[in-house]
């Protein structure tokens, strides 16, 4: 008892009927009256922290599995201080957790506090008063909706002391009569049926049966938003990509390397890999459309890359309509010459002395490894003939992530003005990786094989 004077007299004793017969603040006076003041203020700071430590062990509880609920109907979430502890003098905050926390009910002060409430649930939020005496801070929501779907936190606290849970709300909803309506007829003889439900949640599952019950194959709708940075410049956009009609004139847009130039073309933004889809499009004025489907990106480094033209092949042989078309229809691949000292250096000359050492024999495993990089368009030194492209890849265009693919041969060719290189190139694949390609050059005296992968 550091800083109390050892030659004080001993307190006297003190009887507990002194103490426990007074109200809190007539105790401590009693404690005052028979103990040491310094001893005293101790005894209080003791008790002070019990308290504290107490309320420690205080803690809100909730239920550890999503709540399922249905749309319509009223809904308890739980909150429970444990063990059983009066929450009517603390404050009681209910938060729905999205990207910002918005507040779904205050209790502050003994009363709600609906000021800053979240506007969807006004009107449909309250706590069972009489059941705060019991630390029961479960919320009502009143007239559930499929929007109310979502994490909620329950946070009580007070001046000492705070603790929360978080409640997950699952919101199912029954929606509408399906209704089964004919569209049309296809080429085959079939009919086409089209199931309508809407409301539902979660999402149900879909089954279409025979009349043995047996069940058949359905197909999917998609909901199709348009890409605007496709869109050919006579095309016009609504602004929800959902609607386009054809103007007179082209539009001033920025270039962007997948909009069409040439055909008055537009993609949407939604991708698909399998399975059966069903498009429904609304037309009018203009009659002459035409709906289908485009490969992401037919076109690998250098053009062959990956093998996606094979299967663009296979599914014009196979898919295409007699009145459909296939963009793009014509691409072809350029060669020419390339003068660049210091990317040949970099590159092959470089293993001539590295840091004092001759390491030339590392030229015969570099060689072989096509590059893809994008070249500045001054080291191209000879022409190139391009009979039609639907876009460039070229150096002096716009830059796409197809890049230039570069053959470096071990040692340069001198050349000048005026002059010929007669060649062949011989492109296949490679057994060991269909999406790879071996690339055969062969340039006056000189062959080397090359591997794009």
């Amino acid at each position: 008892m550091g800083g109390v004077d050892p030659r004080v007299a001993k307190p006297a004793p003190t009887r507990m009927s002194d103490v426990s017969n007074h109200s809190p603040q007539s105790r401590e006076s009693s404690v005052e009256c028979h103990f040491n003041t310094a001893f005293c203020h101790m005894v209080r700071d003791v008790c002070e922290f019990g308290i504290y430590f107490f309320k420690e062990k205080l803690q809100v509880v909730g239920p550890a599995d999503p709540i399922v609920a249905v749309a319509g109907e009223d809904l308890v979430l739980p909150c429970f201080i444990k063990p059983n502890t009066s929450a009517v003098d603390m404050t009681v905050e209910w938060l729905r957790l999205k990207e910002e926390a918005s507040l779904v009910h205050l209790y502050k002060d003994l009363e709600d506090i609906y000021e800053k409430q979240a506007q969807p649930y006004r009107g449909r939020t309250s706590l069972f008063k009489e059941e705060l005496q019991k630390g029961n801070a479960s919320l009502k929501l009143s007239d559930l909706r499929v929007s109310d779907e979502g994490e909620y936190k329950c946070l009580i606290y007070d001046k000492s002391w705070y603790d929360d849970v978080t409640v997950y709300v699952t919101v199912e909803a029954l929606g509408s009569h399906p209704v089964i309506m004919m569209e049309n007829y296809d080429n085959s003889g079939g009919i086409h049926l089209v199931c309508e439900s809407r409301g539902w949640n979660p999402e149900p599952d879909i089954l279409w049966l025979n009349r043995e019950g047996d069940t058949l194959p359905a197909e999917d709708t998609l909901d199709v938003t348009l890409d605007p940075d496709s869109a050919h410049p006579k095309l016009i956009l609504s602004p929800d990509g959902k609607q386009v009609r054809c103007g007179d004139t082209e539009q001033n847009l920025t270039d962007t390397p997948q909009r069409f130039t040439v055909d008055p073309a537009v993609v949407g933004n939604q991708s698909f890999s399998s399975g059966r889809f069903y498009y429904e499009v609304q037309v009018r004025g203009k009659t002459h459309w035409i709906l289908g489907v485009m490969r992401e990106n037919i076109n690998g480094y250098f053009l062959l890359f990956e093998s996606m033209l094979d299967s663009v092949i296979f599914a014009r042989d196979r898919y295409l309509t007699e009145r459909g078309s296939v963009y793009p229809d014509l691409c072809t691949i350029s060669l020419a010459a390339v003068s660049d000292a210091d990317k040949h250096h970099d590159h092959i000359a470089f293993w001539d002395d590295v840091y004092g050492f001759k390491m030339a024999c590392m030229k015969k495993a570099v060689i072989p490894e096509a590059v893809v990089e994008v070249l500045k368009p001054e080291t191209v030194i000879s022409e190139s003939t391009v009979i039609q492209v639907m876009f460039s890849t070229s150096p002096n265009c716009t830059k796409t992530h197809w890049k230039q693919t570069v053959f470096f041969l071990e040692n340069p060719i001198p050349v000048k003005s005026g002059d010929e290189l007669p060649g062949r190139i011989t492109v296949c694949k490679n057994r060991k990786d269909p999406r790879a390609l071996i690339v055969t050059l062969n340039i006056a005296d000189l062959k080397q094989t090359y591997c794009v992968q």
